[in-house]
């Protein structure tokens, strides 16, 4: 459905620290310069590492906001290299850190089969930033910041046609 594009670059020592990609998007990374350290988490492990919508720190956790945190053995721990791809599915917490100096490419996308958790992303209601966000992708059919209702609808138009939206309206 969309496809959100960035360019990561960090000093070695530089972090992202653990979270879950925005959207409930997929993501594809493309290590361009320099060397990253991952930790990867499935999404099986998320009542054990986010409470009320905080990931926590698993370097230095928190123990007052995560009183109950005992380290969680990572599914994935890897390395990426120039040249390399990553693939991070939606809902995948990920921890990373520049072992070098690093570049990098990201797209995070949604794509026809995997909408749904899109859709009730939306149904969360999501405000401020990520809806200003998400109207960069949908521009050409908004011309204001939509509300989360209005991509819905859109979304479902997209995939349905016409009728998509009329049965989505009536169920609503």
């Amino acid at each position: 459905l969309f496809p959100a594009k960035g360019a990561f670059i960090s000093p070695k020592g530089g972090k992202t620290r653990l979270h879950f990609d925005p959207w409930a998007s997929d993501a594809v990374l493309f290590q361009i310069y320099g060397e990253k350290t991952w930790t990867m988490f499935e999404p099986k492990l998320a009542p054990q590492l986010v409470k009320d919508g905080k990931c926590v720190d698993i370097e230095n956790p928190n123990l007052e906001l995560f009183p109950e945190y005992k380290p969680v053995e990572p599914t994935y721990k890897f390395s990426t290299k120039p040249g390399e791809t990553v693939y991070v599915p939606r809902g995948w917490l990920h921890h990373v850190d520049s072992i070098t100096d690093s570049i990098s490419l990201t797209f995070n996308f949604v794509h026809e089969c995997s909408h749904k958790p899109f859709l009730d992303y939306l149904d969360r209601s999501p405000e401020g930033n990520d809806l200003e966000i998400l109207q960069f992708f949908f521009s050409e059919s908004f011309s204001e910041t939509p509300r989360a209702a209005d991509i819905k609808n859109f979304v479902y138009s997209y995939i349905d046609g016409d009728s998509g939206q009329k049965i989505h309206e009536a169920s609503a």
